[in-house]
């Protein structure tokens, strides 16, 4: 008995000890790491902020540079940067490397709506390459209503440029149906009109 008042006693200050080491490690590791996020992420934005405002002459010879940035960086603003350069891209008639940045601005993608967003603008640089089956097959993988409607104009596009009338005409109908924009629906009923004009 007097072993056991004696050692008992011991064995649970020792313990408590050691919880209070564990949890006091867990919580400054923890908070290190979250230090650490904002950090990356107040880095991150920085570099956007330079990439933004760069002129246009800049950014073509930069483009290997950002270019690593983009492969390196996994938050928000790297995909920002990838939109960014891809519309730059665009305009430097460059279609193939803006579909390369929107694919890898995608990839560490959590938000659906922005992802349908790079989705819709890879589909519709596809169809300015002809290339209407990977454009029809990217829109496909686009789910939910919120985005039902722009997508529905996008593979009407599709189905024109293959010379495919009816099903453009059904698609842009569809997306009449679902449109809650009246900009948009005026915009397709104009498609529509010229569609039976031809």
């Amino acid at each position: 008995m007097n072993i056991t008042n004696i050692l008992f006693p011991i064995h649970w200050k020792n313990l408590l000890i050691y919880m209070i080491i564990i949890l006091s490690t867990l919580v400054i590791g923890y908070l290190y790491w979250i230090a650490h996020q904002e950090k990356l992420l107040q880095i991150d934005y920085l570099i956007y902020q330079e990439i933004t405002h760069i002129n246009k002459l800049d950014k073509s010879k930069l483009l290997p540079e950002i270019d690593n940035f983009l492969n390196k960086d996994h938050h928000i603003y790297g995909t920002l940067s990838a939109l960014h350069i891809a519309n730059i891209l665009v305009n430097d008639h460059k279609l193939d490397q803006s579909i390369l940045h929107l694919q890898n601005g995608m990839k560490y993608i959590k938000n659906p709506d922005l992802l349908a967003i790079i989705k819709m603008r890879i589909a519709r640089l596809q169809i300015e390459q002809n290339n209407i089956k990977e454009a029809l097959n990217i829109l496909s993988s686009i789910k939910g209503n919120t985005w039902a409607a722009s997508v529905a104009n996008i593979k009407g596009d599709a189905f024109l440029k293959k010379g495919d009338k009816n099903n453009a005409n059904k698609e842009w109908l569809k997306a009449i149906s679902l449109s809650k924009m009246n900009l948009l629906t005026q915009m397709l009923t104009i498609k529509i009109n010229n569609l039976s004009i031809n």
